[in-house]
């Protein structure tokens, strides 16, 4: 019943987006080549409303281009990095998202995680997380964008994959789920993928659970 309730608070706002009057006064501003109307409710759920999700999403997806931008002028690197996790039809989303979001916690925290990212240069991250459906049910997955001082070797990429597939796969058994296959379950690709995430979050509304963590 309280799912029911939640849901409806959100249709009820998503459906009064840019459509109800906020004030008794309405008016187009233009900027930099774009109009936009003021004056309207704006309800800001993402989840919700495709307007909000939109903009929201192309915000972000601006927002994340110049860090990434920022990071490679300063001589420093980009590396995208997937986290997945074994599902099947009976799992329920909810405990899943909370399992992946969980174990990613546990892989990037405590003393071995501050070593390595001293030893490696990581100067922060952005993370986004998807879910998708299909003949295997839900799941959920992190896409991870990992910043560096200086470009990685690849026998530092190597360490760092096992060194996040160890504690990764250790924090989804501990959640009472499959151990993540070796080839699926974590992968790191070089950051000229990047642009490509960026597309991703503004077409794919990525930028719903973006957060920027343990940055400098």
């Amino acid at each position: 019943m309280n799912d029911m309730k939640e849901l409806h608070k959100f249709e009820s706002a998503a459906s009064k987006c840019t459509r109800t009057r906020r004030t008794g006064k309405t008016q187009v501003w233009r900027k930099d080549g774009s109009a936009w109307w003021d004056g309207f409710v704006i309800c800001g759920q993402i989840w919700a409303c495709m307007v909000c999700a939109y903009r929201i999403a192309v915000q972000r997806g601006k927002e994340v281009q110049a860090v990434i931008q920022a990071v490679r002028h300063a001589g420093g690197d980009v590396y995208h990095v997937v986290f997945t996790m074994p599902h099947d039809r009976r799992d329920d989303l909810k405990e899943m998202r909370q399992a992946v979001t969980k174990a990613h916690t546990k892989t990037v925290s405590g003393r071995p995680w501050k070593k390595i990212k001293h030893d490696l240069g990581i100067i922060g991250w952005v993370r986004a997380l998807e879910v998708t459906h299909g003949w295997f049910g839900w799941h959920p997955h992190l896409h991870i964008l990992l910043f560096t001082r200086h470009p990685l070797s690849q026998a530092q990429i190597d360490v760092l994959w096992q060194f996040l597939y160890e504690r990764w796969s250790e924090a989804i058994v501990a959640a009472g789920y499959r151990s993540p296959h070796p080839k699926h379950g974590l992968v790191i690709s070089h950051g000229k993928d990047a642009g490509h995430y960026v597309t991703k979050i503004c077409n794919q509304g990525l930028a719903a659970e973006i957060s920027q963590t343990d940055s400098k």
